[in-house]
């Protein structure tokens, strides 16, 4: 055990004061500080946007005197974390750990005191991971910093345990491309064959891999479209005021129809946009499954999933829409003083235009941010997949590194 913080020891200080250390300090220190600025002003732009819509749509509401003008609009507020900003694949400090050190004969000379192989790639694991930890600390601190000064995130206790999710998450992806890098460095004899492949590995994982599957999803999930849905909710809505009677009714509800119908409508309508959200949030699902073949990918879905900001919030807060929309209808059904099934006669539609609106009985929408233990099971399968692209990488060395012929 000694023997490997030896190691560690000695990686660390070669990695501390080398000049790529310093140039990923200074890029990592960069791009956190002007991504944070950049997402902190875009957070408050869309919760000023989102303030101003919940005060004129409470405007509207208060400015309503009966049930019968009544609309309710639901907006979907932007999420506080969406601010936080972390990305480390630019990380590859790995990469000459083996080779570099076969190319200077310093492997040879360690190798030659029985230093177990194993102890020996084990304590540069852990020197690489501690060094590169430096960038990820310094730019969170830059981070909190940034968004502490402009005052946009409330820290609450909820916060801090998603933030230090996050945290861990990234040290496990930091890890990926660590390991990843001795895989490749116990593969070869040079060094800036170790480079090469590591960087043609990255543009995969980085770059060729999320787009793809974005594009693959596309076309094995194609969706209908966007007019081709309208078209099938106004033909729904066709083929129900023609079984009541098109001819009786008005195009759109009027006090004294029967509100039965026009539930009616609104359900099917509703049915068949439904339909095509589920197809949408299907593509976008397979799309990131296909994408989980790259560490940096299951990377992005995990922490979306562990901040409340990716598909599963959307489709949580679809779900609670669906919900408060029927909630609404039970209480306009309980409000509504006359048989729901039946026309109004001329003095019970203008005691319908008369009926006065109580906002404080109309039913309260709230979306609420996930809480932690929510959100850690929602990211478990992408910290489970982490931790075997680890496990995998690092067995690959290993095994790589027992035939390496010095």
């Amino acid at each position: 055990m000694y023997s490997i913080w030896i190691i560690a020891g000695r990686q660390f200080t070669e990695n501390i004061f080398s000049l790529r250390l310093l140039i990923g300090l200074i890029v990592c220190f960069a791009l956190f500080v002007s991504s944070t600025y950049v997402l902190t002003e875009d957070y408050e732009k869309r919760l000023s946007i989102h303030n101003a819509a919940e005060i004129e749509h409470r405007n509207a509401l208060e400015a309503v005197k009966v049930y019968s003008h009544l609309k309710v609009d639901v907006t979907k507020p932007p999420e506080p974390l969406s601010v936080i900003c972390l990305g480390m694949e630019r990380q590859l400090g790995s990469y000459d750990s083996i080779s570099g050190e076969a190319e200077t004969g310093t492997l040879r000379l360690c190798l030659s005191n029985s230093l177990p192989r194993a102890t020996l790639l084990f304590g540069k694991y852990i020197g690489t991971i501690i060094s590169l930890l430096i960038p990820l600390i310094i730019g969170i601190c830059m981070n909190i910093l940034v968004i502490s000064l402009f005052g946009a995130l409330p820290f609450e206790s909820t916060y801090w345990l998603q933030i230090g999710g996050v945290i861990l998450f990234s040290v496990l992806y930091i890890s990926v491309f660590a390991t990843l890098g001795l895989f490749i460095s116990c593969l070869t004899r040079n060094s800036s064959v170790s480079l090469v492949l590591l960087l043609l590995v990255w543009v995969c994982f980085v770059v060729f891999i999320p787009r793809t599957g974005g594009l693959l999803a596309s076309r094995l999930a194609a969706l209908p479209d966007e007019k081709t849905i309208a078209r099938q909710a106004d033909d729904t809505m066709h083929d129900i005021r023609k079984r009541y009677g098109e001819g009786r009714f008005s195009a759109r509800w009027s006090p004294g129809e029967p509100l039965t119908r026009s539930a009616r409508i609104g359900d099917a309508k509703q049915a068949i946009y439904n339909e095509y959200r589920q197809q949408q949030l299907h593509q976008v699902k397979l799309a990131q499954n296909i994408s989980r073949v790259s560490p940096t990918a299951i990377y992005q879905i995990g922490c979306e999933a562990l901040v409340g900001t990716g598909i599963k919030h959307y489709e949580r807060f679809f779900k609670k829409a669906a919900a408060y929309r029927r909630s609404l209808l039970q209480f306009t059904y309980e409000e509504y003083p006359f048989n729901p099934n039946l026309f109004l006669e001329d003095a019970e539609r203008q005691q319908l235009t008369e009926l006065k609106i109580s906002l404080d009985k109309i039913p309260k929408f709230g979306d609420t941010l996930a809480n932690f233990s929510t959100s850690f099971a929602q990211a478990s399968l992408d910290i489970l997949l982490l931790f075997l692209f680890n496990l995998v990488f690092f067995m690959g060395a290993s095994l790589a590194f027992t035939r390496y012929d010095l």
